[in-house]
């Protein structure tokens, strides 16, 4: 059954900061940005999106719809972020790209959430972008901190609202910058 609906109808109303400026609680733009997300899947597969995320705190969603990934090698954005210290490099990219960013420390990368589409993608080894017909673990948008015990996949950079994705310049201009400062030895 989607509840969604229904945490919606409960929300609050945005609360208006200041003359004509309306922000949302946090809670309702949790369920929009999650509505958004598995808008790309068919009713059966929004429904399985939603236990995989309840039980394992990661799906699989499909890419090139809503959004596509730039891949980044983890030696390299703890390169352009000239720290090893995990809350630095999320506070470095969420600086420089300016948008959601998933890590998965399992394999350590880094994938930067950007439109589909949106330009030329400037690669070094290791870097890929991931589009039409390809997949990836998507952590719920809720678990930003990492998971010692599963190293599953978490928000370095949360997500915070539908269609809030890093510029596609800013991520190839770190992620080249991690490149060239990087460590030959530490690099794929």
């Amino acid at each position: 059954m989607d509840n969604s609906h229904s945490a919606l109808d409960r929300a609050q109303p945005p609360a208006e900061t200041r003359p004509g400026v309306l922000v949302r609680p946090r809670a309702e733009r949790g369920v929009e940005t999650e509505r958004w997300l598995l808008s790309g899947l068919a009713g059966a597969g929004r429904d399985r999106a939603r236990m995989e995320w309840q039980e394992l705190t990661v799906t699989l969603l499909p890419l090139g719809r809503h959004f596509a990934v730039v891949r980044i090698p983890g030696a390299m954005v703890r390169a352009a972020a000239a720290s090893h210290d995990r809350p630095t490099v999320n506070v470095r990219l969420a600086e420089c790209l300016r948008g959601p960013v998933i890590h998965d420390p399992g394999f350590d990368r880094y994938y930067a959430l950007v439109l589909p589409g949106s330009g030329q993608v400037r690669t070094a080894p290791g870097m890929g972008y991931l589009g039409d017909g390809a997949y990836l673990g998507v952590p719920r948008t809720d678990h930003t901190e990492l998971d010692q015990e599963s190293l599953a996949s978490y928000w370095a950079v949360p997500i915070t609202r539908p269609h809030g994705l890093c510029s596609l310049a800013a991520v190839c201009e770190f992620a080249l910058l991690g490149h060239v400062t990087a460590d030959g030895d530490d690099l794929p």
